[in-house]
């Protein structure tokens, strides 16, 4: 039995008579902590009632085992809190959906679209609740709407900033607009994007909305127009404060704010970058002010105003000033204006919303706009957006809104998904895709129509005083611009305030904490080596992971055409085998290699994740993937902030942290250090951009405990210059990239150098070359600087990565999409002499955008590039004459919170790491990334000096018959160790102390 007392109070603030209430029996202890979780949550702001109990629930395919729990907030508020009791898979065994339930017949409960009062910017829900929570207007829960933190004015979203996508109207206020058909991230088209809006009586209206109409007449859809009334002229509007385009008109509000220039410009695609313009060529600002009697926009009608100032072609984009509204239009809806309207002409503004098959209210007061509507009429719509099919069919943290057919209830449902305990690091919960949280609203709780805002991390819920579902952001809680609210307006019972059940007391041992999220990966043998002096050759080596199969292929040194395969053990780590088969030829030596052959990687997979101590820093990422070096499969990371260098097994356990604040690192400066070189595939390089920190810095991963020592020679001249005493010639720079390219004595040393000829050049960087042989000191001038591709010509962007191959070397840059364009592309390929021979430019359909980084693996059959404002891109590659051609595979996940990916690098099994900077702790630092591969397969070979030499097959002892537990080391005859206490029968060779012996297991 649990006691509980009731959530809410009287006007007096009277706790009411506590109530009983007898829970159904759990059917494990897993969900009843839980439950005793939630039910604790509740008591901390006073409780109420709870309904609890398990079902079993069918949705599509799957069916699972299901705890239900069912709370009333207030009058009129419902909250069910779902948990799974069937695992939902192994890495994440659990589920979690929070479902709130709004009657909007009971007058005192309204939604209102919560936001901050600048047009940009970004709270937690519980500090949304806090703005606006009163007595009499009681905040009783809420979750995020349609906004994605961007990069104000870049990629997609130029005409975005830090906006809403799609309508935000709050309390009658319009901040941005609704406009289907034009750019899918502002709106959609009509087939994909709907509007949830509240009008002036409480009903609720969830549906799509037409398209513009030419005419703009009466009930033709979106009304969202300009009406100047003396001369009857009407001018389509396009957008309200985001962005002017050419051949447009858009309105901004105070609410974009007074001083603050309009965004207007020219774009180079749909859903380009943008140039501002300087207003000339056909452009004009006209101000207005509210006519006598108008206090405030009427959205979803007509507002009128009168023009008080007309500016045609000014020499600079203007700002609102102190007026209440201004049209800023170009081309011919800036010419019409100019000759046709007047200072002081009456102009109405149509914003009136248009339903397909709910109508035109007649006041909207609330407003969102949902990135695809769902769910019509109980009927799972065509789930198709602008971001891609696999938004919506993938399972991940969501949020969704619902009503009925008539408007007078009101749902929000979130799903959890990736949220991690912050004690254990573990994964928790596995989220849902849209079609199955649409089947659970409608079967389950009586949704009719539905349409889902922001997903991912942005997907939260508030209730009861705090935060009930959280962001998988390291916090737990996310920032968002606005949220959907639902409102108490009266002070009879009193709602917790906002914050004041955001510290839930210490919640029962969590069943799920020992789960853990390893991701998929393939994998590879290092450590190769042979036993010395054993009486029957034998070879080792570890394996990253469990594997399907490994294949020890030995190769006779003198007949390549003699070659054995023999099989070797698939467990992770230390693996040992016999090498003693009929068909080596006896005395004959062999080398060696270990044929890894992994598990099938599912999909794409994040690994693994290290982030840093300092955050929102540069760095750099490499593998050692020379078979020679006794750190073979190990990976190397540089960390900006001074953080030194980072070295994992290849493992990936931590080795340590090396050379953190060395001097003269700079600690203030995040790309000290920054990207990472290879030297032989072995011995790690770091650059410096900074000016004191400047150089390349050696990290020998053998050695790691030994001080880095800068490749430049010469002196530092505060600059970030180095030159040789008595020369004026640079033999080092500062640089935000370097690579190596050849071996041996052809080995060349490539730098983008920010200080060439000299100190901070005005060259502001260039892309030079040393050829430095075996030096371990560059002390010369360059062999080749190459002006053509430096400063705003190429390279726009000082910020360049370098990769090299055998033959030349890939150049990258950070160009957003749309201006990855061949006269400046993301990156470029070129031979030894700086002939460019592939640029991405003249292939935007795969290459749009470039984060500044690529990576080839060692046999140069796979590509990856990060994205700017997208994810990495993996593909594989095909040279003919030194000339790449390259062919899509795989778009690798989460990296669209991040800053910057500053540099990429394969592994030997073709795994793909990336060093990222990001000021979240979930997404800063190291990243392990796979992807789909039916049948990954990786070679190590043995070095020369582990080879065997084959013995006498005849040299066992004897044949014996024996019982599964007489000894206690057998193996195959092919060599490989096995369990003595679960032999099969068969053929063994069994060793006791010196002897060896054929045994048979019957």
């Amino acid at each position: 039995m649990l006691f509980l007392h009731w959530l809410y109070t009287d006007s007096q603030n009277l706790t009411m008579p506590l109530a009983k209430t007898e829970l159904l029996p759990f059917n494990n202890t897993k969900n009843m902590l839980k439950h005793f979780f939630f039910s604790a949550m509740l008591m901390t702001a006073g409780a109420l009632p709870l309904a609890a109990g398990t079902e079993t629930w069918t949705v599509g395919k799957d069916t699972w085992d299901v705890e239900t729990t069912t709370a009333e907030l207030c009058p009129g508020v419902k909250y069910t809190l779902v948990n799974w009791i069937t695992n939902r898979s192994t890495a994440r065994p659990g589920s979690r959906m929070h479902v709130i339930e709004a009657d909007l017949t009971n007058p005192k409960i309204s939604v209102e679209n919560v936001k901050i009062d600048a047009m940009t910017g970004n709270r937690t829900l519980t500090n949304h609740a806090k703005a606006v929570h009163k007595a009499d207007h009681q905040v009783v829960a809420g979750a995020n709407a349609n906004f994605w933190i961007t990069s104000p004015e870049t990629g997609n979203y130029a005409c975005m900033g830090t906006q809403p996508h799609g309508i935000c109207i709050s309390n009658g206020i319009m901040y941005t607009d609704h406009t289907p058909g034009y750019w899918a991230h502002c709106g959609g088209p009509v087939t994909n994007t709907g509007i949830l809006a509240f009008d002036q009586d409480g009903k609720c209206y969830l549906d799509y909305t037409k398209v513009q109409k030419a005419n703009n007449d009466e009930g033709s859809g979106v009304q969202f127009a300009a009406i100047n009334t003396r001369i009857g002229h009407r001018m389509n509007l396009t957008m309200c404060n985001r962005f002017v385009d050419a051949g447009q008109a858009s309105i901004f509000t105070r609410q974009y704010g007074t001083d603050k220039k309009f965004r207007v410009g020219d774009l180079s695609g749909p859903v380009g970058t943008w140039t501002p313009t300087m207003g000339n060529h056909g452009y004009i600002e006209i101000l207005l002010d509210y006519a006598d009697g108008v206090t405030a926009m009427n959205t979803g009608g007509v507002t009128d105003y009168v023009i008080k100032e007309m500016r045609f072609n000014p020499e600079e984009v203007g700002s609102l000033g102190n007026h209440d509204l201004a049209i800023v239009g170009r081309n011919t809806y800036a010419t019409v204006p100019n000759e046709n309207w007047k200072v002081g002409d009456l102009i109405k503004i149509d914003t009136k919303l248009n339903f397909v098959s709910m109508g035109s209210p007649e006041r909207i007061t609330n407003a969102t706009s949902g990135n695809v509507l769902a769910m019509k009429n109980g009927e799972i719509l065509p789930l198709t957006t602008h971001v891609s099919q696999s938004y919506n069919t993938s399972l991940n943290a969501r949020t969704v809104y619902g009503t009925n057919a008539e408007g007078t209830k009101f749902w929000i449902i979130t799903c959890e998904h990736n949220v991690t305990d912050q004690t254990t690091k573990a994964k928790k919960y596995q989220g849902f895709s849209l079609e199955q949280l649409c089947i659970m609203g409608r079967d389950k709780f009586g949704v009719e129509n539905a349409t889902q805002v922001d997903c991912g991390g942005s997907a939260q819920m508030y209730a009861n005083g705090g935060q009930v579902a959280a962001s998988y952001d390291a916090s737990g809680k996310r920032a968002v611009y606005n949220g959907m609210f639902v409102m108490y307006n009266d002070s009879d019972v009193t709602i917790p305030a906002p914050g004041s059940n955001d510290n839930e007391p210490e919640p029962a041992p969590d069943p799920d904490k020992d789960w853990t999220d390893s991701g998929e990966r393939a994998h590879f043998a290092y450590d190769l080596a042979t036993v010395a002096d054993a009486k029957i050759p034998t070879v080792t080596y570890r394996l990253t992971g469990n594997v399907k199969a490994v294949d020890i292929i030995l190769t006779n040194r003198t007949i390549d055409t003699d070659v054995i395969t023999i099989e070797g053990g698939v467990n992770e780590g230390l693996n040992s085998v016999y090498v003693n088969d009929e068909r080596l030829t006896p005395g004959a030596t062999y080398d060696w290699t270990v044929k890894v052959h992994s598990l099938p990687v599912s999909g794409t997979s994040h690994f693994f994740h290290d982030a840093p101590e300092k955050l929102d820093a540069r760095g750099g990422v490499g593998v050692v993937t020379n078979p020679e070096s006794k750190a073979y499969g190990k990976v190397i990371t540089s960390m900006g902030y001074a953080q030194g260098f980072g070295l994992y097994s290849p493992s990936l356990e931590k080795e340590g942290t090396y050379h953190n604040e060395m001097a003269p690192w700079q600690a203030s400066n995040r790309s000290s250090n920054y990207r990472l070189a290879m030297r032989d595939h072995s011995i790690a390089y770091a650059c410096d951009f900074s000016d004191k920190g400047a150089g390349y810095w050696k990290f020998d991963p053998e050695s790691p405990e030994t001080t880095p020592d800068n490749l430049a020679g010469g002196v530092n001249d505060g600059t970030g210059c180095f030159k040789m005493e008595g020369s004026d010639d640079c033999v080092g720079s500062g640089a935000s990239g370097i690579g190596f390219q050849g071996t041996g004595e052809d080995t060349r040393l490539w730098v983008f150098a920010e200080d060439w000829p000299a100190g901070n050049s005005a060259y502001k960087g260039i892309l030079a070359r040393w050829d430095i042989g075996t030096a371990d000191k560059v002390t010369r001038g360059v062999n080749a600087a190459y002006g053509d591709l430096a400063g705003n010509k190429l390279f726009a962007n000082q910020n360049v990565c370098i990769t090299g191959t055998p033959d030349g070397i890939f150049a990258a840059q950070n160009r957003g999409a749309g201006a990855n364009t061949t006269g400046c592309p993301g990156f470029i390929y070129t031979d030894i002499n700086g002939n460019i021979l592939f640029n991405s430019g003249n292939f935007p359909a795969l290459f749009n955008s470039c984060g500044g980084s690529v990576a080839i693996s060692d046999d140069l059959s796979m590509f990856a590039v990060a994205g700017r404002s997208e994810n990495i891109k993996v593909f594989s590659v095909k040279w003919e004459e030194n000339v790449p051609t390259f062919t899509y595979v795989a778009d690798v996940n989460d990296t669209k919170h991040v800053t910057e990916v500053s540099q990429l690098a394969f592994d030997p099994a073709g795994n793909l790491y990336a060093w990222q900077r990001s000021t979240s702790a979930d997404h800063a630092g190291l990243f392990g990334y796979s992807w789909k591969n039916d049948n990954p397969v990786a070679t190590t070979p043995a070095k020369s000096e582990y080879s065997i030499v084959a013995q006498q097959f005849s040299g066992i002892d004897d044949i014996a018959t024996d019982n599964a537990n007489a000894a206690p080391v057998f193996y195959t005859i092919q060599g490989v160790r096995v369990d003595a206490s679960q032999l099969t029968p068969g053929l063994y060779i069994k060793v006791t102390g010196n002897k060896t012996e054929k045994v048979v297991i019957k």
